[in-house]
C-alpha cells in the first residue's frame, strides 16, 4: 500500500471504493448468498487493476505537471459574482484564491495558479487566471479603468488562453444591460473570435436540465444581439452566429460551506450523511457528474424530479451499492456542481488557443473626457475613457456613451411608432465631436488621437468629446420644449416627458397662462404629468418664471399700454356722451309721465324727438346706442331709465383694470379653449396677437 501510494502521488489521491466495488460486481458472476468468499484468483485481479490503473495514474501526472499542457482559464465577469469561488472548486481546494461575498469583489489584481483539476492530476492541469470583477458599483470610469489592467496583464502574463469563462451572478436577474456591456467590453477588446472561447457559469442558481436549457438560450439570444450591434445590422458572419448559438451555459451553486474541508465535514455530520464522510471537493464533483449521468438516463431533468416520482428510490440505491451517490442528491442534488465536470470536459478538449491581444490597448493612449448632450445643449452625462491610436467609433459609443445611467434609461423606453428596428428607445442616434469637427470615420477618429498624443510645440491636445444625442422621430424629446425636457432628464424621469405630450404640454409658454399650478382646474388640464411630484415641482416654479417673462417682456407692455390708451379715449367719449344724454334723458323722463295720457299725435313727436337726439350723440366707434325705440309713449320711460343704467355699467366696467393677456386667456373659455387646441401650440407673442 505504501508503494502505491506513493506511484498515484501521494496520500492525497483517492479512488471512489464504492464505484470501483459495483464495476466489480456487475464484472463477477452471480452466486448465492450461502457460497463461500471470492476465490484467491479474483482477489489478485483486483490487485492487478489496481496496480494497473496505478501504472497508468503515474503516466497520467507527470505528463500533466508539465506546464505545456495545462489549460489557460480566464475567469472574468461583474464584481462578487463568484469567480474566486469558481476558481476554488475547479482546482479542488479552498486555498487557491480569496473568495468574497456576493455583490462584494475581493479580487484586486489579476491573480495566476497553476493546479491539477478538482485537486486530481489524472484530469489534468489548469492555469486558473482570477481578474478583478467588472460592472463595479462605482460607476463606469472605474469599470474601464480595471478592464484597461486587466487586459494590460493579461497581454504581458499568460498571452493566450484556453477559455474565457464568463461568471454571472444568477441572483442579480435585472441586470441585462450590464450583462450586454460586459459581453460588449470583450468582444471589442478581443475580436469576434472570442466567441469560439468562450464559456458562460452562471451562479447562485439551482436549474434542472430544462430550466438550464430555457436560461441558456436567452443569454445566447443577447449575445447575439451584441454580436450583431458591435459588427452591424446584417453583417452577422454566420460562423460567429454558429459559435453563439451552441456556446455552453450551465448554471450551478457553488456552497461556500462545501469548499472548506472543516465545514464541508460539518454539512455531512449535520445532514447525516455518514457515507460522504472523507470526501475531498474534487470526489463530491465527480459524485454528482455520476449522479446527473444517472438522471439523464433515467429521463429526469433532476435528482428532486426522479425522487418525486419514483418511490423507494433509496432502496433502489442501495441495492446498487450507491449509497452516498443517494445521500448526496438528497441534500446537495440541486447545486448541480457535477456540471463543473462538464466544463472542463469541453476544456480538456480545447486544442486552439486564443491570442489576448487586447486591440483597445495597442500603442499610446489618452484619457478624455466624454460629455454626452442632446443638440439644445442638455447634458445627458459624461465618463471618463482613454483613447488609443486604434480606437474605434463604435466601441467608444458602445464602451463610454450607452452605459451613462441617463442613456441607458433613454434606451429602455419604448420606441415611438413607426421609428426604424435600428433605433433603440428615444435615441436615433449618436455622433461624436471634437471640438466643432465631426468625427464621422475611424480613420478621422484615429487622425485625431494621433494630434491628442504629438499635439504641435505650444498646442494642448483637446480635453474632452462631445457625443452628440439625437431624438428618434416621434418621440417625446423631439416634441417638448427644452425648458420642460431639461427638467425631466434633471429629475431622472424620462416617463414624466411622455405623459406631457399626451398631456399636450409641449411648450414652456404655455405655464404662462395658467392661473396657479396649485389650482384643482389645472390638474384637470395636465392629469397625468401632475402624477409625477419632482416634476411637477419644478413645474410650479417653471411657471411663475414663465408668467413673469410675459409679464415684463416688451411686446407685453407695449400691448398693455395700447389698451391701456384705448381705454382712456374710449372712457373721454363715452362720458362726454353720457353728458349729453342725460339732460335729455331728464327730460324725456318728465316727458313720458306728464304726458303719457296726451293724444297719440303728441306721444308720436315725442318718439321721433328721442330718435332724434340718439342719433345725433351716438358714438358709433365707442359705444352702440339702440336704434329701436318704443313707438308707445309709456314704453318710452322705462326704456331711458335702461339707457341710463347702461351708461353707467359702461363707465364702472371702464374704471377697472386693464386685463393681461395671460389673465384674459385664462378667464376666458372661448380663447382657453382656442389655445389648447391649437396644434403646434401658440408662442406668448402669438397670443397677445391673437
Amino acid at each position: 500500500t505504501s508503494e502505491f501510494s506513493s506511484i498515484c502521488g501521494g496520500p492525497h489521491l483517492f479512488f471512489d471504493s464504492g464505484h470501483m466495488a459495483s464495476s466489480l460486481h456487475s464484472l463477477s458472476p452471480a452466486r448465492p448468498q450461502h457460497q463461500q468468499p471470492l476465490p484467491l484468483q479474483f482477489l489478485c485481479f483486483v490487485v492487478l487493476l489496481a496496480l494497473g490503473q496505478a501504472e497508468r495514474l503515474r503516466a497520467l501526472r507527470q505528463s500533466a505537471v508539465a506546464s505545456d499542457s495545462a489549460k489557460t482559464i480566464v475567469l472574468l465577469g461583474g464584481t462578487g459574482a463568484g469567480k474566486s469561488t469558481l476558481a476554488n472548486y475547479l482546482a479542488g481546494r479552498d486555498d487557491v484564491f480569496i473568495a468574497g461575498d456576493a455583490g462584494h469583489g475581493v479580487t484586486k489584481d489579476v491573480k495566476v495558479v497553476e493546479t491539477p483539476f478538482f485537486g486530481q492530476p489524472e484530469l489534468g492541469m489548469a492555469r486558473l487566471v482570477d481578474t478583478p470583477g467588472l460592472m463595479d458599483p462605482d460607476g463606469f470610469a472605474k469599470d474601464m479603468e480595471q478592464w484597461q489592467a486587466v487586459c494590460e496583464s493579461l497581454r504581458s502574463t499568460v498571452q493566450t488562453a484556453t477559455a474565457l469563462v464568463l461568471v454571472l451572478n444568477g441572483a442579480q436577474t435585472r441586470h441585462t444591460e450590464d450583462v450586454r456591456r460586459v459581453i460588449k467590453q470583450i468582444r471589442e477588446s478581443f475580436g469576434k473570435d472570442f466567441w469560439r472561447f468562450l464559456r458562460v457559469v452562471v451562479t447562485r442558481v439551482k436549474w434542472d436540465s430544462v430550466k438550464q436549457q430555457a436560461e441558456g438560450d436567452k443569454k445566447r439570444e443577447l449575445f447575439l444581439d451584441v454580436e450583431s450591434a458591435v459588427a452591424g445590422q446584417g453583417l452577422l458572419d454566420p460562423a460567429v452566429k454558429k459559435h453563439i448559438s451552441n456556446l455552453p451555459i450551465i448554471g450551478v451553486n457553488l456552497e461556500p460551506d462545501l469548499m472548506y474541508d472543516d465545514l464541508r465535514e460539518d454539512e455531512f455530520e449535520a445532514k447525516d450523511a455518514d457515507e460522504l464522510e472523507g470526501y475531498s471537493l474534487g470526489e463530491i464533483i465527480r459524485l454528482d457528474a455520476d449522479l446527473q449521468a444517472k438522471c439523464r438516463e433515467e429521463g429526469y431533468s433532476s435528482f428532486r424530479e426522479w425522487k418525486r416520482n419514483v418511490k423507494g428510490l433509496k432502496k433502489m440505491f442501495k441495492g446498487w451499492d450507491l449509497q452516498h451517490m443517494y445521500q448526496w442528491g438528497t441534500s446537495w442534488g440541486s447545486n448541480n456542481i457535477g456540471r463543473l465536470e462538464d466544463l472542463r470536459h469541453g476544456l480538456c478538449r480545447q486544442e486552439t488557443v486564443l491570442e489576448l491581444q487586447p486591440t483597445s490597448l495597442t500603442g499610446e493612449t489618452h484619457r478624455i473626457l466624454i460629455n454626452a448632450v442632446t443638440i439644445d445643449g442638455l447634458e445627458l452625462g459624461s465618463a471618463r475613457y482613454v483613447l488609443a491610436t486604434d480606437s474605434t467609433v463604435s466601441r467608444i459609443i458602445e464602451q463610454a456613451v450607452r452605459p451613462m445611467r441617463r442613456i441607458r434609461t433613454l434606451h429602455s423606453m419604448p420606441r415611438p411608432k413607426g421609428a426604424d428596428s435600428e433605433v433603440r428607445g428615444w435615441i436615433k442616434d449618436i455622433t461624436l465631436f471634437v471640438g466643432s469637427q465631426e468625427l464621422i470615420t475611424d480613420k478621422r477618429l484615429q487622425e485625431e488621437v494621433k494630434q491628442m498624443l504629438k499635439p504641435p510645440r505650444g498646442a494642448s491636445p483637446p480635453s474632452e468629446l462631445r457625443a452628440l444625442v439625437e431624438w428618434a422621430d416621434n418621440s417625446p424629446p423631439r416634441n417638448l420644449d427644452p425648458k420642460l425636457l431639461r427638467i425631466c432628464i434633471e429629475q431622472e424621469d424620462m416617463k414624466a416627458a411622455d405623459s406631457m405630450v399626451k398631456d399636450r404640454l409641449t411648450q414652456a409658454s404655455q405655464l404662462a397662462f395658467a392661473e396657479g399650478l396649485e389650482s384643482h382646474s389645472l390638474h384637470k388640464l395636465f392629469p397625468k404629468t401632475a402624477k409625477h411630484g419632482a416634476v411637477w415641482s419644478q413645474l410650479k416654479a417653471l411657471a411663475l418664471q414663465e408668467k413673469h417673462a410675459v409679464r415684463s417682456s416688451k411686446s407685453f407692455q407695449q400691448v398693455l399700454e395700447e389698451q391701456k390708451e384705448k381705454r382712456d379715449v374710449m372712457t373721454e367719449k363715452i362720458l362726454h356722451t353720457r353728458d349729453e344724454l342725460q339732460p335729455f334723458l331728464d327730460e324725456m323722463k318728465v316727458l313720458a309721465s306728464q304726458e303719457a295720457e296726451e293724444s297719440a299725435t303728441k306721444g308720436r313727436e315725442i318718439v321721433m324727438r328721442a330718435k332724434n337726439q340718439l342719433e345725433s350723440v351716438r358714438a358709433s366707434d365707442v359705444i352702440r346706442v339702440p336704434t329701436e325705440i318704443p313707438s308707445s309713449v309709456s314704453e318710452l320711460a322705462s326704456f331711458m331709465r335702461g339707457v341710463e343704467q347702461n351708461l353707467e355699467s359702461v363707465g364702472m366696467n371702464l374704471g377697472g383694470e386693464v386685463l393681461g393677456v395671460d389673465d384674459l386667456i385664462y378667464k376666458s373659455r372661448v380663447l382657453k379653449g382656442v389655445y389648447l387646441s391649437v396644434e403646434p401650440k401658440l408662442s406668448a407673442n402669438d397670443m397677445m396677437q391673437l
